[in-house]
């Protein structure tokens, strides 16, 4: 079987050759001629290419929400001394226990912190410059979708304003000024 490196089958290419040929919107409708396309020899490698994408895709959504974060001052964290016994509490709900232990399910999120396809770690190791660089990149993500969601704001104004019921519809003229190369 040919590894990575001796393959010349790339998904990618075939998924991006059969979008930009195909009249379809229905990214599952893609799939399917996608798949009539792969010959047999190349689906344990496609199968392959496709799951270094899905796999971290299932692993984010996957995620246990963070709690809500207390900053924490180094007094916090003084030795005290052993406080008296006291009786027991009553035992929490299984929902409070839940609550609680939140965070210690939160350390096994595994946090994408580079630009290689196997720059992950757990929350519980990442180090400081790991988790800046995971916050840059969302924090460009978050940005790409501002500026999507602003474009497509505008679009449904112009859509509006010009009495059309779709994009497609608007003049070439407004369409050449709205959508660049970069937007579309």
């Amino acid at each position: 079987m040919p590894t990575k490196t001796e393959t010349s089958f790339v998904l990618s290419r075939l998924v991006h050759a059969v979008s930009a040929e195909s009249q379809l919107a229905d990214p599952g409708l893609i799939v399917d001629e996608v798949m009539q396309r792969i010959r047999p020899g190349e689906r344990q490698e496609a199968l392959r290419q496709a799951l270094v994408l899905v796999v971290p895709m299932i692993v984010t959504r996957t995620r246990s929400p963070l709690p809500p974060f207390v900053h924490p001052s180094p007094a916090d964290h003084q030795e005290t001394p052993a406080p008296r016994p006291q009786p027991a509490p009553p035992r929490p709900s299984w929902k409070v226990t839940g609550i609680r232990e939140a965070w210690q399910r939160a350390l096994q999120n595994r946090i994408k912190v580079g630009t290689g396809e196997n720059d992950w770690k757990f929350l519980s190791q990442c180090t400081s410059a790991d988790l800046t660089h995971a916050a840059s990149i969302r924090e460009e993500l978050a940005r790409r979708n501002a500026d999507r969601a602003s474009q497509y704001r505008q679009l449904a104004d112009l859509v509006t304003s010009y009495g059309v019921d779709t994009v497609g519809q608007l003049p070439d003229a407004v369409l050449s000024q709205t959508l660049t190369e970069d937007e579309v």
